[in-house]
């Protein structure tokens, strides 16, 4: 019987506990971006830190307050720097040849990305908050007056700029990026209108809204999604629409669904949406009839939803953060990190990259 005894706990330690370690994910290592800030802790860390990756490795973003630069994740070293005075308001553009920033003094930086070189650098009347875009010789940012602006991405020069006639009220989620299509400029405002601008004069041609422009916390949230010819939009007071913009301007819609609590982002696949709710609820919707696939509660306030690699990423607003399965929103990992999660979670072919502020540059492998 002892012997029977030390083989079942030598085959568990030998074999069954390194093979639900290996189905866990792990996080494996984090990258010192600035030891200067490393004693701080998680309530005075609420620093705003955006990364971006390129195809070979390399993770532009802010190095502190007042610099930006290029981070080679495989050496784990700074590759160049700009002194930008001012920190960063969203994640950096990257292209094949440059990297785009947008700081909160209103400045637009255009650099090459390889060796860090200063193109041009423009200043708006306001910071820009929203994910930039760049397509087709132009760079489409949206500020936090409610402009959209198509920069000239040789020289830096305004080509158009549209104001929203709604002026925006505090919003409970963030805000998305625009959509660029041959045609139009998808964009979504803080009270909860999207509009089709044409693509050559920033005109308005298209607008959908639908409920009481009196209505509060009603901003377009987090993502706004173009499939063929429909689009996805979800807003912070649980309104999700499905539309079809060849539609005349306040059309109906495909289908609307009202959810129960308030959003707070939204990401999209091939088959579903994937809404985080401001108080801890995941839910997983078919984009093609809007039926509920799937919720499951993470037990932590939700201020982004990532999707990478068919797994869900909800981040809470001082860095919980848990990772779901897609498919059925199963979850497989959950940890408070150290620091503030503002930005964009981004995937390598290793795991993902979490940026917690300017100190820590998290790894979870899958």
């Amino acid at each position: 019987m002892k012997n029977m005894k030390r083989n079942l706990a030598a085959f568990f330690v030998l074999v069954l506990f390194p093979a639900y370690l290996w189905s866990q994910p792990a996080l494996v290592g984090v990258h010192k971006l600035n030891r200067g800030l490393d004693s701080i802790k998680r309530l005075g860390a609420s620093y705003q830190a955006y990364f971006a990756k390129s195809k070979d490795g390399v993770v532009y973003g802010a190095y502190n307050k007042t610099w930006v630069g290029a981070y080679n994740l495989k050496s784990s070293k700074w590759l160049w720097f700009y002194k930008s005075g001012s920190h960063l308001s969203t994640e950096p553009v990257v292209t094949q040849e440059t990297v785009s920033f947008a700081l909160r003094d209103g400045t637009v930086a255009f650099f090459n990305r390889s060796s860090g070189a200063l193109i041009w650098k423009a200043r708006l009347p306001a910071f820009v908050n929203q994910p930039m875009v760049s397509a087709q010789g132009q760079l489409i940012v949206q500020t936090s007056e409610s402009k959209t602006y198509a920069l000239d991405k040789q020289t830096g020069d305004i080509v158009w700029v549209f104001e929203s006639p709604i002026k925006p009220r505090l919003s409970l989620a963030s805000a998305p990026a625009p959509i660029v299509t041959p045609a139009l400029v998808f964009v979504g405002d803080a009270s909860g209108f999207v509009y089709g601008l044409d693509r050559s004069s920033g005109r308005a041609v298209w607008r959908f809204y639908s409920g009481s422009t009196e209505a509060q916390f009603n901003a377009v949230v987090d993502s706004l999604h173009l499939d063929g010819t429909n689009l996805w939009i979800a807003r912070s007071d649980g309104v999700v629409h499905k539309v079809d913009p060849r539609k005349q301007e306040d059309a109906a819609g495909v289908w609307t669904k009202k959810l129960d609590e308030s959003l707070s982002a939204a990401k999209f696949s091939d088959k579903y949406m994937f809404l985080g709710m401001l108080k801890g609820e995941v839910v997983a919707l078919n984009k093609t009839t809007g039926s509920k696939v799937w919720s499951r509660q993470v037990h932590h306030d939700i201020v982004k939803v990532h999707y990478l690699k068919d797994r869900i990423v909800a981040v809470g607003p001082r860095c919980e953060t848990s990772i779901l399965t897609a498919k059925s929103g199963k979850k497989i990992w959950s940890k408070n990190l150290d620091g503030y999660c503002s930005g964009a979670i981004f995937a390598a072919k290793d795991g993902f990259y979490i940026p917690t502020g300017y100190k820590n540059l998290y790894k979870v492998r899958m």
